[in-house]
């Protein structure tokens, strides 16, 4: 058995390296000054380093771990090919709402536009809670986003210019993209004070606007699902899925995609 060094990944939205649990599964500093890393990969005792958030355990190229002896990439001593990503996520401020493609639209993504699609794999994951985690997951059922959008006279008003009590998720979801900035001014400062929604969606509103401000995503996060896993759940989310991590710490488990 050989140890392995993460590679870190350090996102603003990361938590402070003093906070983050990333900091606990990975070397200390006595071993990392003694083993002399910190000129052949991304040294996490940088002052510039102020937050962690994802620890990599895998061999894709934006991200590569090493043997702890020796210093070797994984892919240098092994003639498999490693499938799968393995993450630690320290995570305190929300990340952007995403969807992540299936393999053939992740094919079709990286030959067309290869340096936004670093590479043509899939991304299904399954994350594991390891302390109480928020995400939003999913949209609503459309009976549900119908009523949000009704509990509100500003979006009612501008989604009035389309039939949103029409079965089309898809009309309804493209014509939010559609609202001028002083439109979506106007609606969250709506939501944000006649919020009808229970306790923990209009905590998330209030904390998605303190700090994205009057974004569109806003709004799109009413219209998904509400999540929180105590420590030890875990939920898969596969390609398609639309999904944002809040907030929490987690291990994530992925196939080898970025």
């Amino acid at each position: 058995m050989y140890q392995i060094i993460g590679y870190l990944q350090n996102y603003a939205w990361g938590k402070e390296k003093s906070k983050s649990l990333i900091s606990k599964f990975y070397l200390n500093e006595k071993d990392n000054k003694e083993e002399n890393y910190a000129g052949i990969y991304n040294d996490i005792f940088n002052p510039f380093f102020k937050n962690y958030l994802e620890l990599w355990f895998g061999v894709h190229p934006n991200g590569k771990s090493r043997f702890k002896i020796g210093g070797k990439y994984l892919d240098e001593k092994t003639k498999y090919e490693i499938p799968f990503l393995l993450k630690i996520l320290s995570i305190d401020k929300p990340l952007s709402i995403q969807v992540h493609p299936d393999l053939i639209q992740a094919k079709e993504l990286h030959e067309s536009a290869p340096q936004i699609y670093r590479d043509p794999n899939h991304k299904p994951e399954m994350v594991l809670a390891i302390t109480k985690m928020k995400l939003l997951i999913g949209f609503k059922p459309l009976a549900d986003i119908k009523m949000i959008i009704s509990s509100f006279k500003v979006l009612e008003t501008l989604f009035a210019k389309t039939n949103y009590k029409s079965n089309d998720l898809k009309q309804i979801f493209s014509q939010l993209f559609q609202f001028s900035q002083e439109e979506l001014k106007l609606a969250i400062d709506d939501i944000l004070m006649e919020s009808k929604l229970c306790k923990n969606e209009t905590s998330s509103t209030s904390t998605l606007f303190n700090i994205f401000g009057y974004d569109v995503g806003i709004i799109c996060s009413l219209f998904m699902n509400f999540v929180e896993l105590n420590p030890m759940e875990s939920i898969f989310i596969k390609p398609g899925t639309i999904h944002a991590y809040l907030e929490g710490e987690c291990i994530e488990l992925m196939s080898n995609s970025d």
